[in-house]
């Protein structure tokens, strides 16, 4: 039997304190309440989730709590976390009374500290689970702000002050971000981050919390967050994304056996990349270079004619677009000759070394102050995907049909980067067969509910019933994440040069679905087409605020960031080279 205690102690190794007597080693105790929110947040948390509690009536509207308490505990509740956001300057009265409260509420876990915390809760609701629900409820309003450090929205000073020493401002160079918030829980043990969306359905701990996330710990996967400098904080409500499917063309051979075990029918591929244009790595990356950046003044000029004056913030290309050298370099010059704020490409990472194979990844860069800084970050595929048959003659591939290919890529050390890319919403990839897969990384998307993901494919005609839009519509649905997938035209074109001739000619009319979208508002679903003959497709997104509530009826006050399909459009370079 686990008790409260010991798994108190467990998330606690050092104490829920720290103290140290002048010249004396540090005492570990547990009997004062911890000061830190996300701290107190990960202990009542993992409690309140291991217990189950959360699902109980009195937490989930039934009849045991009268309609006066539930009107005092979130208005408590809120009170108490904005006394504890703001403990730098609030008056001494109020510290004294959160102190005494948040002591109460820490003292009735300890009582209860030979109580196992997994069971059956029927009837009343224990003492302690009132407390521990209690608890995490205030650390999370405490934290409201915290993962947008900002000025313009209410970014807390007290949680502001522990946050940037973690997060040192962006160089040139790649940075470390922390993989949870807490100083006192380790991250071997369960980790928090900062929280975009709260699911507005379904009943999990994840409907309890708006602003914090229990995470897995960090030996499952990684999560880091990068918090964006106030001073580079975008307020716009628009959000335009310039859609490149490159490369444009897939030839048969870029789908290399590499490894066969004929006696068990498997073996493993490796992807060529044959596409880029001719010449040195830095002569094809100028190459592209040059063909983006003339793409997208092209954009700029068709949203002027649409009224958006703001022009193309974002650039994105799909899975195993680019390799890593191309990517920077491509990086470099969109710093230079454009206005953008971000760009994202899946790109081939060569094998390392030890025998490792390569990796797929997606490097993305965010171009940050006046003198456009590149802010990088690198994602790897979690999942290896597993071409059949079927796949096989559906995209006419030159691999051997009665034999299931791996994709032979490494996939160890599994991280989530989670970025606050504007002043109040979280983006996130993912690299295409991860979209699918429900372990590990999903249980981070949709625990953390950032308010964008973008998943990168190599894959086939993006339509509505096809697989990414199936999983689009669970993100969308719980925690309520947009999901944009994107997927390049070589492919698209292999899929559907097997359709039958009058659903190839009906599609060549409206244009090659190579990218989907998907967001929660009204489970809006939309194709976005590329015209033969273009080269991209510009998504112009909005951003909406929106009001969510937890399931304890916390109000987020209408803070929420929903971002929505507004228009799309096909695309044509002028003259590509």
């Amino acid at each position: 039997m686990t008790t409260l205690l010991e798994t108190m102690q467990r998330l606690l190794p050092a104490g829920s304190r720290l103290y140290r007597k002048a010249e004396e080693p540090c005492v570990v105790e547990w009997s004062l309440a911890p000061t830190w929110p996300p701290d107190m947040f990960a202990v009542a948390a993992t409690l309140v989730n291991l217990s189950g509690c959360y699902a109980h009536a009195a937490v989930t509207g039934g009849t045991v709590a009268s309609e006066a308490a539930s009107k005092e505990f979130p208005e408590r509740v809120a009170r108490l976390g904005g006394i504890w956001r703001a403990a730098d300057t609030a008056d001494s009265a109020g510290l004294d009374a959160l102190t005494a409260h948040l002591q109460d509420l820490w003292q009735a876990l300890l009582t209860a500290g030979h109580e196992s915390c997994v069971g059956r809760l029927d009837g009343v609701l224990p003492k302690w689970c009132s407390a521990a629900l209690e608890l995490m409820a205030i650390a999370d309003e405490a934290s409201s702000g915290i993962g947008f450090d900002s000025e313009s929205n209410l970014a807390p000073r007290l949680l502001r002050r522990h946050w940037q020493p973690k997060h040192p401002k962006l160089t040139s160079e790649s940075r470390r971000a922390t993989a949870t918030l807490c100083d006192l829980v380790p991250p071997e043990e369960c980790c928090v981050q900062p929280k975009g969306r709260t699911p507005q359905v379904g009943c999990t701990i994840r409907s309890l919390t708006h602003h914090l996330a229990l995470l897995p710990p960090i030996g499952e996967v990684t999560t880091r967050y990068l918090v964006q400098p106030p001073e580079d904080a975008v307020e716009t409500e628009e959000l335009n994304l310039l859609i490149v499917p490159f490369p444009f063309a897939v030839a048969d051979d870029c789908f290399v056996a590499h490894t066969l075990h004929a006696a068990e029918h498997w073996g493993r591929f490796r992807m060529g990349t044959p596409w880029y244009p001719p010449g040195t790595e830095e002569v094809s990356g100028a190459s592209i270079a040059t063909f983006l950046v003339e793409l997208i003044a092209r954009s700029n000029e068709a949203l002027t004619k649409l009224g958006k004056a703001a022009g193309v913030h974002g650039v994105v290309l799909p899975e195993l677009a680019l390799d890593a050298p191309r990517a920077r370099l491509v990086a470099e010059r969109l710093a230079r000759d454009t206005t953008i704020e971000l760009f994202i490409s899946g790109v081939n990472v060569p094998p390392g070394g030890s025998g490792l194979p390569p990796k797929n990844a997606v490097h993305s860069y965010l171009f940050v102050g006046p003198e456009r800084r590149l802010a990088f970050w690198e994602q790897a595929k979690h999942h290896r995907w597993r071409l059949d048959g079927a796949q096989i003659k559906r995209y006419s591939l030159a691999l051997d049909p009665d034999h299931y290919w791996w994709e032979d890529i490494d996939v160890a050390n599994r991280e989530v980067k989670i970025y606050s890319f504007r002043s109040s919403a979280m983006l996130t990839t993912l690299i295409c067969e991860d979209l699918a897969r429900i372990d590990p990384v999903q249980t981070v998307v949709r625990a953390v509910g950032p308010n964008l993901l973008i998943a990168l494919l190599m894959d086939g005609a993006q339509y509505e019933w096809r697989w990414p839009g199936r999983y689009a519509t669970v993100l969308a649905d719980d925690p309520g994440t947009s999901v944009l997938s994107v997927t390049c035209f070589g492919m698209v074109d292999r899929y559907v040069r097997q359709d039958p001739p009058e659903a190839r000619t009906k599609a060549t009319a409206a244009g090659e679905a190579i990218g989907l979208w998907k967001d929660a508002a009204g489970g809006r679903v939309v194709e976005l087409r590329m015209n033969r003959g273009d080269h991209g497709v510009v998504l112009c997104l909005r951003m909406d605020r929106t009001e969510e509530r937890t399931m304890d009826r916390r109000s987020d006050g209408g803070t929420t960031v929903q971002i929505v399909h507004d228009t799309s459009f096909s695309i044509r370079h002028a003259a590509p080279a």
